[in-house]
C-alpha cells in the first residue's frame, strides 16, 4: 500500500507545474512532437525538455523517436491511478484507506 502511496505523489509533484500541467492539456488532443509545444508554452526548448523529462519519469507520458523527432504521448496507466486515488479520497465511508485490509 505504501508504494502506492509512493508513487502517487511521484505523479501529483510532477504535476504541481502550472507549465507541465499545460503540456498535458496538449497532448490530451492526441501525440505531439515537442517542436510544436514550444511556440504555445512560451518556454525554451531545454525548459520543455526539462519539463518532459519530469512528466516521463513520472510515468505520466511516453515517448517515440521518428527520425529527428520525438512524439510524446499521454500515458492513461497513470491517469487511472490519479483518478483511482481520488475516487478513494472522495468516498464518504468513513474509513481511512490505509487500514483497509
Amino acid at each position: 500500500m505504501h508504494s502506492d502511496y509512493r508513487k502517487t505523489a511521484h505523479i501529483f509533484k510532477a504535476l504541481a507545474d502550472e507549465n507541465r500541467l499545460k503540456i498535458l492539456d496538449m497532448l490530451a488532443a492526441g501525440s505531439l512532437c515537442s517542436c510544436r509545444m514550444v511556440p504555445k508554452l512560451d518556454i525554451s526548448q531545454p525548459t520543455l525538455s526539462h519539463h518532459l523529462k519530469v512528466l516521463h519519469q513520472a510515468g505520466l507520458i511516453d515517448y517515440q523517436k521518428c527520425g529527428k523527432q520525438i512524439n510524446y504521448r499521454i500515458r492513461h496507466e497513470a491517469m487511472d491511478i490519479i483518478q483511482q486515488f481520488l475516487n478513494n479520497v472522495q468516498n464518504d465511508n468513513g474509513r481511512c484507506g490505509c487500514y483497509q485490509e
